[in-house]
């Protein structure tokens, strides 16, 4: 049986739930408050039988509102292929073409352009959509298939399940035969069973009571029952939407976006380098994905389309993964590939002299590390211990510019140790606050954890916007909280 899966994708209110209800039977929208506002808010799922190709479409129904976008790039980040859904009187929307940008970023080449609600349309504004559509796509690299929906007349449902059909047809299955990947997008408790754990399968094959990693907590644990569409299953495959049932392991320690993989087959990693047109700036934070999991890191440019991304946070990715970037103010730049997933030398010079080796083999460029890694090298020196202890008086004080510090005395070598050491903290690209400050600052924004916007974490702390703006984007890098639109909320909290 042949897997794929597929992502339902467009401007909200453009009718994407309705669509997979009417090729379904399943509603995606769960969520009380999806219920009540008639909008959906996280993904759903959903799939389609087709025996005679001998497939299962998997379809992964993603949150249209613009409020929402870290959803769809989670949603959008298992999928091998996009039905992207217009309404016939609205037109192609802001979010019709973001979805479709992050679908590239993510290295999606197929797309079936479903006009929606063309009951409620006149049949020249049908028309007029559908020009629209197909020159769009067009124009964004795609070859368009364009399909007409209204759920009042069955004959439409029909013909877009015989496009999806054909869609599905002409895409490669995923590949078993490669590393173990489940992107877990819930974790949740069931009575009797304990820890469930769902996702999709993009990678490998996994039976029942085989030995796992969750990551990136490192757990090592044994699958003890498997589900696919609510049917126990021996084995799953790379295509799959699949549920595990994992009791030794607490559904509290998983978060969306975390790993299943098989021990032996990934390296844990905080850099990469990546290949990328996107217009990124070195110095200020970014979010990159991989898979569904948002990563905060810095970009370093080693040459024209190619980075050095680093994090604090630990993460798994490989060789030519595709990853969607965000910029510090969390609008989507474009996307990058993933040519190095675990370096050991991150000198710009190294990677430089040896980047055509690195597009070409990453096993031929892993020899040319290997032994440059082991040879010997001058170890820093630490400044001078008065040097220091200066350093982090001035710098728990108040947070101050660098410039400011290096005019009172205090040397460039210091202030990398101590950030390295991580007595001090950089903010931005210029600004530095030392770890006790740090500590205070964010123990006065907790406030039993409740969420709070920028203008209330400027009242409780009394800084400008010259600080307070790169003091919370900080924190979101440090993963303590997670932002959306103009507010904050701790992480793991309401």
């Amino acid at each position: 049986m042949k897997h794929i899966l597929i992502a339902t994708a467009g401007h909200v209110d453009h009718g994407k739930t309705t669509l997979v209800k009417r090729l379904t039977g399943i509603d995606t929208d769960r969520l009380p408050e999806e219920k009540k506002r008639g909008l959906s808010i996280d993904m759903g799922f959903a799939y389609i039988e087709m025996p005679d190709i001998d497939t299962t479409v998997e379809l992964i129904d993603i949150p249209g509102h613009e409020r929402f976008i870290k959803n769809s790039i989670a949603g959008i980040a298992s999928a091998q292929a996009l039905i992207l859904t217009v309404d016939a009187v609205e037109g192609i929307k802001h979010q019709t073409k973001q979805h479709l940008q992050v679908a590239k970023a993510f290295g999606i080449n197929k797309v079936l352009g479903v006009i929606t609600k063309i009951d409620r349309s006149t049949n020249e504004r049908t028309a007029e959509v559908e020009r629209e559509i197909h020159e769009f796509l067009i124009r964004e690299g795609f070859e368009p298939e364009i399909s007409l929906f209204s759920s009042k007349v069955e004959e439409t449902k029909n013909k877009v399940l015989e496009a999806v059909k054909r869609l599905a047809i002409s895409i490669e299955p995923m590949d078993s035969s490669l590393p173990l990947r489940i992107l877990i997008d819930s974790a949740f408790s069931v009575r009797g069973f304990g820890t469930v754990l769902r996702g999709s399968m993009i990678g490998g094959r996994l039976g029942v009571g085989e030995r796992i990693v969750v990551e990136p907590i490192g757990k090592e644990v044994r699958v003890r029952k498997m589900q696919s569409h609510g049917k126990f299953v021996e084995e799953a495959v790379a295509g799959q939407r699949i549920a595990l049932n994992i009791p030794e392991l607490d559904h509290r320690e998983v978060e969306r976006g975390f790993w299943v993989l098989r021990q032996g087959e990934y390296k844990r990693s905080r850099a990469v380098i990546i290949e990328s047109e996107a217009p990124i700036k070195s110095g200020p934070y970014h979010s990159v994905f991989f898979g569904m999991r948002e990563i905060r890191g810095r970009f370093r440019r080693v040459e024209e389309g190619v980075w050095v991304f680093a994090s604090d946070q630990s993460f798994v990715a490989f060789r030519n993964d595709r990853v969607p970037i965000l910029s510090s103010e969390g609008t989507l730049i474009g996307g990058g590939r993933v040519l190095h997933p675990s370096p050991l030398i991150l000198n710009k010079k190294f990677i430089k002299q040896r980047i055509n080796l690195l597009k070409n083999s990453l096993e031929a460029y892993l020899k040319e590390e290997e032994p440059a890694k082991t040879t010997p090298r001058h170890q820093e020196d630490s400044p001078a211990p008065e040097e220091v202890k200066r350093l982090l008086r001035i710098t728990s004080e108040r947070i101050r510019e660098e410039r400011e510090l290096i005019e009172e005395g205090i040397s460039k070598d210091c202030i990398r140790w101590c950030v390295k050491q991580r007595k001090v903290h950089r903010l931005g690209t210029s600004l530095l606050v030392s770890d006790p400050l740090l500590r205070t600052y964010t123990e006065k924004l907790y406030r039993d954890g409740k969420p709070f916007s920028l203008q209330e974490a400027k009242e409780i702390l009394n800084l400008s916007r010259k600080y307070i703006i790169p003091l919370l984007e900080y924190l979101d890098y440090m993963g303590l909280t997670v932002r959306e639109g103009n507010i904050r909320r701790w992480k793991g909290r309401g």
